[in-house]
């Protein structure tokens, strides 16, 4: 056989070939305890000796030593591999791998689970901060670490969560920001020619977040009856990422306003103008593939509300621009928390709903004519 050339390899074989001086090569690939990837190589006479060792090697290397003397760094890849992984979304899953390869194993994977303290987790976070990390990503790192722990004192691997004795860092709290209307209408009103105007009255109008707009397609639209459903949303990482809702109350039917019905109609004869009445998503990038999000910050979103002499908002601040909007309309919680995808109304009051200037003064006047004393009755008068 060529040199370079491979055989048929099974299942979680790695790769396997057979040099031309016939050697047989067999190559794999782990985590070690320190979250460093190792490609071990192998050779053999044969394609079964030379598989044979690489098994040996990959086994070996999955195996946890005494409880006694599992490290942290490989008490955390079992966990990500035996406990996570069953558990977690997938993009949950990458991002929890992510933290815990680059930064929580190689500060504290070689402590001993059983000797791991709260001094060590303290020193991570405080290493972490020092280095340049946002205090949201150290948070983030945190509760990692503590999930994580906490599965190791069910498992009976340590007897506490060393976690538990930690300062969590906490981020400042940060303002969500809401347009008024007439904001909205500046926005919309810069957004006229743009290509994803359709996108953003979707985003007023219905209050999605902005994954769950980039994962519509046509067939979740009915045109006729005004109503679409909410069935996927698309996420961008390294790579694309689709998904359900996180919750059954994500997968909903929303009823449309005519302005969103006649923004889709225009959206999709420019579609059919540029080629790509043929893909199935809504709101597709040139190629007629998913949209990116960071493409899609960068290149329309962000350039609009420069254009439109608007504040530097998130995307997700058009959804709590919708909800409060919605809010300050008199619409009831129960109708706002159905259309937002929220497991119960007080999520929805608690995390978007932004007490506005009108809603405001209308709670004085109302506060007003409450504590004012009453005209006195007509009976009184007479007396």
């Amino acid at each position: 056989m060529p040199r370079g050339e491979k055989g048929r390899r099974g299942r979680g074989e790695g790769s396997v070939f057979q040099r031309s001086d016939g050697l047989w090569v067999a190559m794999g690939s782990y985590l070690d305890a320190q979250g460093k990837r190792r490609r071990p190589t192998v050779y053999g006479s044969t394609k079964q000796e030379a598989l044979k060792k690489l098994a040996k090697i990959l086994q070996e290397a999955g195996k946890l030593p005494e409880p006694e003397k599992i490290t942290t760094g490989q008490y955390l890849q079992r966990w990500l591999q035996d406990a996570a992984a069953s558990t977690l979304r997938p993009t949950t899953l990458s991002s929890y791998r992510y933290l815990v390869e680059s930064h929580i194993t190689p500060e504290i994977g070689r402590v001993p689970l059983q000797k791991l303290q709260p001094l060590h987790i303290q020193h991570l976070l405080a290493a972490k901060q020092k280095a340049g990390l946002s205090l949201r990503t150290c948070e983030y790192i945190y509760a990692v670490l503590h999930r994580a722990l906490e599965q190791a004192v069910r498992w009976k691997l340590v007897p506490s969560n060393p976690a538990d004795a930690v300062d969590k860092p906490r981020p400042p709290h940060k303002e969500k920001l809401c347009l008024s209307r007439e904001q909205v209408q500046k926005f919309l009103d810069a957004a006229k020619e743009d290509r994803f105007y359709a996108l953003y009255v979707l985003a007023l109008a219905t209050g999605m977040r902005q994954g769950e707009l980039l994962g519509l397609q046509w067939q979740d639209i009915d045109m006729k009856e005004a109503i679409l459903r909410v069935r996927r949303k698309v996420y961008s990482r390294k790579e694309l990422e689709i998904s359900e809702p996180k919750t059954a109350a994500g997968l909903r039917a929303i009823t449309l306003p005519p302005i969103a019905v006649d923004a889709l109609r225009q959206h999709r004869e420019r579609l059919l103008a540029e080629g790509l009445a043929a893909s199935p998503w809504v709101f597709p990038d040139t190629a007629g593939g998913p949209m990116r999000a960071s493409n899609l910050l960068r290149r329309s979103f962000k350039p609009l509300l420069k254009a439109a002499g608007l504040p530097d908002i998130r995307f997700q601040d058009l959804r709590h621009t919708s909800n409060t909007l919605l809010a300050e309309a008199g619409v009831d919680p129960r109708t706002l928390q159905q259309r937002l995808g929220h497991a119960s109304p007080q999520l929805t009051l608690s995390v978007y709903t932004h007490v506005t200037a009108n809603m405001q003064r209308e709670a004085a006047a109302k506060m007003q004519e409450i504590l004012s004393p009453k005209n006195p009755s007509r009976e009184e008068s007479k007396r």
